[in-house]
């Protein structure tokens, strides 16, 4: 049947997420926030169009949405759009807890 996502639900999932999640982004990771970014983004757009120059589209605060929603810091998740924006690529070195050496790549 239909699944209800209570605040019990809910918390247990974020914890579990919590526990078994890298603390570091992955590069896939870093590409799925790029694209949530873009997604969000470019729907906003439309929904500017849509309304008209004359109506107002509240602005939807889309790094801090993306941040809180995957628990992520909201300087990372502004720094990998306006990275793809000034350079069109990502940085995707990871930092892995403990290891002080970088994994180097940018895609």
């Amino acid at each position: 049947g239909k699944v209800v996502v209570d605040e019990e639900l809910y918390g247990k999932i974020v914890s579990f997420v919590k526990k078994n999640r890298p603390r570091s982004l992955t590069a896939e990771e870093r590409l799925d926030v790029l694209l949530l970014q873009a997604h969000m983004r470019h729907e906003h757009e439309k929904a500017k169009k849509k309304n008209g120059p004359g109506h107002h589209v509240k602005a939807p605060h889309i790094s801090r949405k993306i941040a809180k929603s995957l628990r992520q810091d909201k300087q990372l998740v502004k720094s990998i759009w306006s990275d793809f924006i000034r350079a069109e690529s990502i940085d995707t070195n990871v930092f892995v807890a403990g290891n002080q050496t970088a994994k180097p790549g940018v895609i």
